[in-house]
């Protein structure tokens, strides 16, 4: 046997099927990228129905698992810490559908899970400049407990008198959208804390495929189109985030698409490609 022979051309199948199996890789690793010119169809095709494209479409699709949440469980004397000066100056107000606590004028309500913190009088004066508003928010946010320490700011959402400042749960690289801290900000400083917060466990199960972020556009497209009058409509930002499902202790990904970003968002279940919010 010519052995010179033999391992020449066993080199050169073992370079072929390197070669081979590096196309697989590559073609692999790109199923789930949207390339430039799925990206530029989309963006055309949205044009032509008088909606603009402002956002940076996602470039990754690949498939997500779903995580895992515990229940709204709070201890409610920590909780009342985080908002009330002095504990034992409060007034506790029986309700049968929720708890209600009270000191001077603020008021704590406890109900399925939400908190709500309403301070009428506000936590001091505030210029509502983009900087005071971050810093009022952000340090009031550092005297609750750790549970928020990964919470991080989303929106800045302006209103009649004042502004939203709306904080996400970062978890992994996502936000957990269902869970927040939104910070009603006036002339008089924060009048009122909403929140709400389910600890994440962890991812679970098999990934799951997810629809791309075009063909999540085009659905959001479809229902624009059926609801506007033919006026021009900005699609202003699109991504990928998580929310726990209702009586549910599990988390789906989800497009979040903002159509206008003083408007709710639709939301997109990213498994099935159905809009269950706007």
């Amino acid at each position: 046997m010519n052995w010179s022979k033999a391992k020449t051309l066993t080199i050169i199948f073992l370079l072929i099927l390197n070669a081979f199996l590096g196309v697989l890789v590559y073609r692999d690793s790109n199923k789930y990228n949207l390339d430039a010119k799925k990206a530029k169809a989309i963006t055309d095709l949205l044009e032509k129905n008088s909606i603009s494209l402002s956002a940076t479409i996602p470039k990754s699709y690949k498939p997500l698992r779903q995580l895992a949440m515990s229940a709204y469980e709070y201890e409610t004397e920590e909780i009342l810490m985080m908002f009330f000066p002095n504990l034992h100056e409060i007034e506790q107000i029986y309700d049968i559908d929720k708890e209600v606590y009270a000191w001077a004028d603020k008021t704590l309500t406890i109900q399925n899970g939400y908190i709500s913190f309403e301070n009428p009088s506000g936590t001091g004066e505030n210029d509502l400049s983009k900087e005071s508003l971050t810093y009022a928010c952000d340090e009031f946010l550092k005297t609750m407990n750790e549970d928020f320490s990964s919470f991080q700011l989303d929106n800045i959402i302006e209103l009649g008198n004042g502004y939203l400042v709306q904080y996400f749960q970062e978890y992994k690289g996502y936000f957990i959208i269902t869970n927040f801290v939104e910070f009603m900000v006036t002339e008089e400083g924060i009048i009122q804390i909403d929140c709400i917060y389910s600890k994440p466990v962890g991812f679970s199960g098999n990934p799951g495929e997810i629809c791309s972020p075009d063909e999540a556009l085009l659905n959001v497209m479809q229902r624009i189109k059926s609801s506007s009058k033919g006026e021009e409509i900005e699609i202003s930002r699109i991504d990928l985030v998580y929310s726990q499902e209702k009586n549910s202790q599990k988390a789906i990904p989800v497009y979040r698409v903002y159509v206008d970003e003083n408007q709710d968002p639709f939301f997109i279940n990213a498994y099935t490609n159905t809009i269950f919010g706007a």
